[in-house]
């Protein structure tokens, strides 16, 4: 079983956030980016369904190449795999996703259907 964590890279909290000259982003000179907060527990409750269910946990992200240190941090947490992808093509059997979205009120869904831990 393949168990998918989306997890993203945001300014650490404490961060001062600036506008830029353009008024287009922010100033990303000064800012510490941290992984998530929400999906730092993702990262948690996928690693749990692979202790119950088996397989292995594939993280993904996306943004610049800074966005890869949140990657890294994964890896240290005994995930398989860390990759930048569309979710789609990864060919993922859960997604784990850090806060409730606007169609689901679960913290995980099995892309096949069905409940977790049982067939499609």
């Amino acid at each position: 079983m393949k168990i998918c964590v989306l997890i993203k890279q945001v300014p650490h909290r404490e961060s001062v956030l600036r506008i830029n000259a353009d008024e287009t982003w922010v100033e990303e000179d000064n800012l510490v980016f941290i992984t998530s907060e929400s999906d730092t527990y993702a990262l948690e409750e996928g690693l749990l369904l692979k202790e119950s269910l088996g397989g292995e946990v594939v993280v993904c992200t996306m943004g610049p190449e800074r966005a890869g240190q949140v990657l890294k941090d994964a890896l240290a947490k005994e995930t398989a795999r860390a990759m930048v992808a569309v979710f789609q093509a990864a060919g993922m059997d859960y997604a784990v996703l850090g806060q409730r979205g606007k169609r689901t009120s679960e913290g995980y869904r099995r892309t096949g259907g069905g409940e977790p831990g049982r067939g499609r």
